[in-house]
């Protein structure tokens, strides 16, 4: 499988590119699956939330965004979000075109 301008895809390679379920995606390649035409990667992300709107399981916590105790804190979620190899670039490829 390969990314959207021809760059072979790995497992494990950085990427960058437009998921099915929450847009925009930056993380890691988890699997391929090359026999498919579309659907045929999963990407885990790391996302940070407001910490009560935390609905799924945390991975860790940031401080406020007021660097210190005041304000809204923060909750680390991983995730997994699929898309399809011509969705995505590898990250070193994403930045050259930015």
């Amino acid at each position: 499988m390969h990314y959207k301008n021809g760059r072979e895809a790995k497992i494990g390679d950085p990427v960058v590119g437009t998921g099915y379920n929450y847009g925009t995606v930056a993380g890691t390649l988890l699997s391929i699956t090359p026999a498919s035409e579309s659907c045929n990667c999963m990407i885990g992300t790391l996302t940070l939330v407001p910490l009560e709107k935390a609905t799924m399981p945390v991975v860790g916590f940031q401080g406020s965004e007021a660097h210190g105790s005041a304000g809204e804190r923060y909750a680390t979620i991983y995730r997994i979000e699929y898309s399809q190899g011509d969705y995505l670039l590898h990250a070193e490829d994403a930045m050259k075109t930015s």
